[in-house]
């Protein structure tokens, strides 16, 4: 009774400070994770994948690493220096069972990776891109399970929650610093997302301007004769520049549309996933003036297989 009497209750500060340090945690460690899965898929590509890497998704998980992980810090130092003048607070409920939650998610995390590791030797579909992806999930969950366990053990933290802060500091500061050496700079997303919309802008007028074809019987003359009023169709113009795209007729099946870019990229495996045809959808270009020539098979595009063009993605 007298050892219940001394056990201090759990206060509204108690309950909002752990439970916000906990959420911070998982968002931390999620955006880690989704940002070495990134880096992952960049440096090894999946030919049957469309995008291999999200561009959106790597600004959002560095943004939310930027801005929760040092509010993660900030709450576990700010604990851990309140457990120094008052070392019976550590063991308030709400903490208890939000630590042990903790690791019992890490522990999960753990084991089913290594049952997807062994299903995928036993299927023999072992590659690298799928080694690193379960390296780095137990990098992640091991380490917030190690630094936890530790921690119920410790009645003293002491030197642990600096030691536990400057290390992950430096490895965070690290893989966000990688960014810009995998994937590149704000400033070179920026331009491969204006060539990402040139190739979608490119892509829409090729399929007009085959619609043309196959409802005319011959190739328009300049990008303007492709104009709809009625189907809204405007051709599009170079989204950074504001300038037309070039157009020229080879021959009555044959055309070449260009544009000129900022990086090199495309869609590289294009040819791997099209089912038909294939040499159309190759948009692999390099920085600078890049012509694609496209010749229209009679064959593929007659009047049984007419199709309304889709509008260009918005980026």
């Amino acid at each position: 009774m007298c050892m219940a009497e001394k056990r201090i209750k759990t206060t509204p500060k108690d309950f909002f400070l752990n439970l916000f340090s906990i959420i911070a945690l998982y968002v931390s460690a999620t955006s880690l994770i989704t940002l070495l899965f990134q880096y992952i898929n960049h440096l090894f590509p999946d030919p049957l994948e469309f995008i291999s890497t999200n561009n959106g998704a790597i600004r959002f998980t560095i943004s939310s690493l930027v801005v929760f992980f040092p509010v993660y810090l900030w709450s576990v130092l700010f604990m851990q220096r309140s457990y120094q003048g008052e070392p019976v607070r550590k063991e308030v409920a709400i903490r208890k069972w939000l630590v042990y939650f903790t690791l019992f998610s890490a522990s999960l995390i753990i084991i089913g990776d290594v049952v997807a590791l062994v299903m995928k030797f036993l299927g023999g579909e072992l590659t690298i891109r799928f080694l690193l992806k379960i390296i780095a999930v137990l990098f992640v969950a091991g380490l917030v399970f190690c630094y936890y366990f530790w921690d119920l053990r410790q009645k003293k933290d002491r030197e642990l929650s600096k030691t536990f802060a400057y290390g992950v500091s430096a490895i965070v500061f690290l893989v966000i610093v990688a960014n810009f050496f995998i994937i590149g700079s704000p400033m070179e997303q920026r331009k491969r997302l204006f060539d990402e919309k040139r190739i979608s802008n490119l892509g829409f007028l090729q399929s007009e301007i085959v619609f043309f074809w196959q409802t005319e019987g011959e190739l328009p003359k300049t990008l303007n004769d492709i104009k709809d009023d009625i189907r809204g169709v405007v051709p599009p113009i170079d989204p950074e520049t504001g300038e037309e795209y070039a157009y020229r007729v080879v021959d009555e099946l044959t055309f070449e549309l260009c544009a000129v870019f900022d990086t090199k990229g495309g869609d590289e495996h294009a040819k791997e996933r099209a089912i038909f045809p294939v040499s159309q959808t190759d948009w692999t270009h390099g920085a600078g003036l890049e012509c694609f020539s496209r010749h229209i098979d009679p064959e593929v595009y007659s009047q049984e297989n007419l199709k309304f063009p889709q509008p260009p993605q918005s980026l």
